[in-house]
Order: C-alpha cells, then sequence, then structure tokens
C-alpha cells in the first residue's frame, strides 16, 4: 500500500479477508413461493472452531439447505 507502517503495526492487523469471513452478504435468499420438500429442527456445528452446537430450524427447498435461529411463522 501507499503507507509505510512498521512491522509491529502491520503483524498486528488482520487481514481482509479474516475480518469480512462469516458475513451473509452474499447469502443466498429462499424463494418463499418455492415448494418446501422438508424442514425441521436440527444441530448445526458452530463456525468459531469450537465443538458447540447450535439448534437451528432448516428448510430445504429448490435443492437447497437453509437454516436460520428460529423457526419461521408462515
Amino acid at each position: 500500500m501507499g503507507c509505510d507502517m512498521g512491522e509491529e503495526e502491520t503483524a498486528s492487523r488482520t487481514p481482509k479477508k479474516a475480518a469480512t469471513f462469516g458475513k451473509r452478504s452474499n447469502s443466498m435468499r429462499r424463494n418463499p413461493k418455492a415448494v418446501v420438500a422438508k424442514q425441521g429442527w436440527l444441530y448445526k456445528q458452530a463456525s468459531s472452531g469450537v465443538k458447540q452446537w447450535n439448534k437451528r430450524w432448516f428448510v430445504l427447498t429448490d435443492r437447497c439447505l437453509f437454516y436460520y435461529k428460529g423457526r419461521l411463522l408462515s
């Protein structure tokens, strides 16, 4: 970059890829008119790397599996 930084400052900065990991800006949206093949509660392993399992509401439709923190009201 155009700025000259010392080694300490550069080493402590988080790379841009790591900072945007896990954000849902590029996530697909479910078509509300599509037929739901299956839906129900499942457990998903936490993305933090910790062996933690979180209960999520899963919906299978359009050959895609979507999940949410809570059950959808429809």
